[in-house]
């Protein structure tokens, strides 16, 4: 049953990329097609306005596109990550409380770096006057720097106990 769940999910996302790329392909790059062929019998600097306005048109929509499929990336990694601590809780009972244990040691890890170590201080740089930064983009991404930092100290400090722990044995 786990594996054909498992495998439905996998058909899904690829049927769901293949859609989205051919949309883009077919659709779009027709009309991109359209409009550079409406340009022909412009002047040229008037065809150059147009031009500079289809690219940078065109650079927002493949953006866009980008976007959306980081966004489905994200969503299906989430999707089974979770799956799999369901899973994994589901066919070995005595692994859930180390899954759980881990679990809430991640969201305590975010929720300390959010309420105790981000600043909502907008700083000053150059440029910052052409963006908007507000100050809870600046404690997001504060959070995300320190939890980035914490794990990846985590990490270093875990390969290094498991080299140590192998003269011990």
């Amino acid at each position: 049953m786990l594996e054909k769940v498992s495998k439905i999910f996998g058909i899904t996302l690829l049927v769901l990329v293949a859609l989205v790329t051919l949309h883009f392909f077919i659709f779009d790059l027709g009309a991109l097609e359209t409009q550079i062929a409406e340009t022909a019998d412009l002047p040229s600097d008037l065809k150059a306005f147009k031009m500079q306005e289809i690219g940078i048109n065109w650079g927002a929509t493949i953006l866009y596109f980008a976007i959306v499929l980081f966004a489905l990336a994200a969503i299906f990694l989430v999707g089974a990550l979770i799956w799999q601590v369901v899973r994994t809780i589901i066919d070995d009972k005595s692994k859930a409380p180390v899954i759980l244990i881990t679990l809430a040691v991640i969201v305590g890890i975010v929720l300390l770096c959010y309420f105790v170590f981000a600043s909502s201080e907008v700083p000053f740089f150059l440029g910052s006057d052409k963006i908007e930064v507000t100050g809870e983009t600046c404690r997001l991404i504060d959070t995300g720097l320190y939890v980035l930092y914490i794990t990846f100290g985590l990490t270093i400090c875990a390969a290094i106990y498991s080299e140590i722990a192998k003269f011990w044995k």
